[in-house]
């Protein structure tokens, strides 16, 4: 019979094995125009714009083989003008917080390759001359 410190130790294993292989939880970042540049996306210290987010997130993205299936969730808390062409190589939902507002600016927008993009609970504009 096995001692239970020893069935212990091996159950522990055994769940850490398996959350590497299941890591589909949800991961998710904050963004609000009223952020600092030094944000890092949690609900307390908020990415300053949607760029900065997406960036943020590319740039710590696993290789694609590794990724997980659910997308990373955005919440905007805040009205956003979005300056620039915005390209998603990875799944994202973009949540709407506080009657949020996305506003482009000519030719700006986004660029979806080979991925998901959801957008819920916001209002967007785009600003053409």
């Amino acid at each position: 019979m096995c001692r239970p410190d020893r069935l212990a130790a091996i159950l522990i294993y055994f769940l850490a094995a398996l959350s590497a292989f299941t890591d589909d939880a949800p991961r998710s970042v904050y963004v609000d125009a009223k952020g600092k540049s030094s944000g890092n996306g949690s609900k307390q210290n908020p990415f300053p714009s949607l760029e900065q987010a997406i960036t943020h997130l590319i740039t710590k993205e696993p290789p694609e083989k590794h990724r997980p299936s659910n997308p990373t969730v955005i919440y905007v808390q805040s009205a956003m003008n979005v300056r620039d062409l915005l390209l998603l190589t990875i799944p994202v939902k973009i949540i709407g917080v506080n009657n949020a507002v996305l506003s482009f600016i000519e030719n700006t927008g986004f660029f979806v390759y080979n991925t998901q993009l959801g957008i819920e609970n916001c209002r967007i504009i785009r600003k053409e001359r």
